[in-house]
């Protein structure tokens, strides 16, 4: 039996070990809304989900999901992730995952760009509580998501090691295009 298959599988497997009942999240890519499924089902009731995705079609598909699902505790907005200052607090959030590149099943010529992700980053990383984690996978198959990579990588590397353990778990037996994740935790 094999545990770890894909990117998908250890991600799932990590939200169940960091989320617990009543933390407050962002997913700040929503796409097809199963990290928003994932994430309510381990903040329970309780807790408060955030969605942000440009695509229409993520709003209507998340929202569907989870009104199906009997999920009343989360909020979307079809609005680009690079906004997050404005709407939250510093030090407010306990969990935010970014799903980087195009919607699978949908257009993909509309993907997450480097610039907004940045921004949108180092934004996240100020909302994080002490103890908070970013969950980013990235999908250098494509071309945005190669110019992604080139931007992201050397950032993460600088992160000041006092304030956040960075860690990136990628398969060592695929190729260098397959995705692969960060886990970030602000520590202090």
């Amino acid at each position: 039996m094999s545990v770890i298959r894909n990117l998908t599988d250890f991600n799932s497997m990590m939200l169940n070990q960091v989320l617990h009942e009543g933390m407050v999240a962002i997913d700040a890519t929503l796409g097809n809304g199963y990290d928003a499924q994932r994430i309510l089902q381990a903040i329970g009731k309780t807790g408060q989900l955030f969605g942000f995705d440009v695509q229409e079609d993520a709003i209507v598909m998340t929202r569907d999901k989870l009104r199906h699902l009997g999920y009343r505790n989360y909020k979307l907005f079809h609005m680009s992730h690079d906004c997050l200052l404005e709407m939250f607090d510093k030090d407010s959030i306990d969990f935010i995952v970014y799903n980087l590149g195009y919607m699978p099943g949908v257009n993909k010529t509309v993907s997450t760009a480097p610039d907004s992700t940045l921004m949108s980053i180092r934004q996240g990383l100020q909302l994080l509580k002490v103890g908070g984690i970013m969950s980013v996978s990235i999908y250098s198959g494509h071309e945005s998501g190669k110019k992604e990579q080139a931007v992201l990588d050397p950032y993460f590397e600088t992160l000041d090691t006092r304030t956040y353990h960075v860690t990136k778990y990628q398969f060592a037996n695929q190729p260098k295009s397959a995705p692969y994740v960060y886990w970030i935790e602000r520590k202090k």
